[in-house]
């Protein structure tokens, strides 16, 4: 099936200002995400999607560029608005398409292998989205707290104490590696879990997110000090 990706990447950050733009090996956040994209072979078309015209520069003339109108920019914007926007803007321009890739650039540890393993999950299965996680280190039946008051509690209580995270329900992150969906699923839903989920594993190293300053130094540690 005719299959485009998409990269959304905003200009504003409060938690890292203009993070987009920073570079690890000489190579922005946006530009890992185009060369995966380009690299899977998997990607008809590939989109750059943002309210920065120096993000859009930066991604290069071989990419199609979509200006994100300022109204669904904010912080507090649904990207899921951005979604919709680029797919209209695609059919309208480009045609029409069956699968919708997301590849944000936050995340720039993805590689092609996972591009290729969610469309597949996607394609095997009877499911509206595939979506990537990895094992979470924190357990909300063991190890993950709320307050009640001046106190704490365990976030999920059970009705036998668990004493060793082996002993517990095993839990995953949500990671931003990559998401794969039926379009017509991202045109008339508004909610990942608006629909069935499936899923790929991925190992930690791969789910690395990057939010903030320490974020950004940990993955630019890794990824210029180890080969992933």
């Amino acid at each position: 099936m005719k299959t485009f990706a998409f990269i959304f990447a905003r200009g504003g950050s409060k938690g890292l200002p203009n993070k987009n733009l920073l570079k690890i090996n000489n190579k922005s956040l946006v530009n890992h995400s185009v060369d995966c994209a380009k690299e899977s072979g998997a990607c008809e078309k590939i989109f750059v999607s943002s309210d920065s015209d120096e993000i859009l520069d930066l991604a290069g003339d071989d990419v199609i560029k979509i200006k994100r109108p300022d109204e669904l920019s904010g912080d507090k914007d649904p990207e899921w608005l951005a979604w919709q926007h680029a797919i209209n803007f695609a059919e309208t321009n480009y045609g029409k398409f069956e699968i919708f890739i997301s590849l944000p650039p936050t995340s720039p540890f993805k590689k092609s292998l996972d591009i290729n393993n969610a469309i597949k999950t996607l394609n095997d299965s009877s499911s509206d989205i595939c979506i990537s996680i990895t094992p979470s280190s924190r357990n909300p039946f063991f190890n993950m707290v709320k307050k009640d008051g001046p106190y704490l509690e365990i976030f999920n209580k059970t009705k036998n104490k668990i004493y060793n995270r082996q002993d517990a329900q095993q839990c995953f992150d949500i990671t931003t590696n990559v998401y794969a969906a039926k379009k017509s699923f991202i045109k008339n839903k508004t909610y990942i879990f608006d629909g069935k989920v499936s899923f790929i594993e991925i190992p930690k190293i791969r789910s690395i997110d990057i939010d903030d300053e320490v974020d950004f130094l940990i993955a630019k540690t890794v990824m210029e000090n180890k080969n992933v």
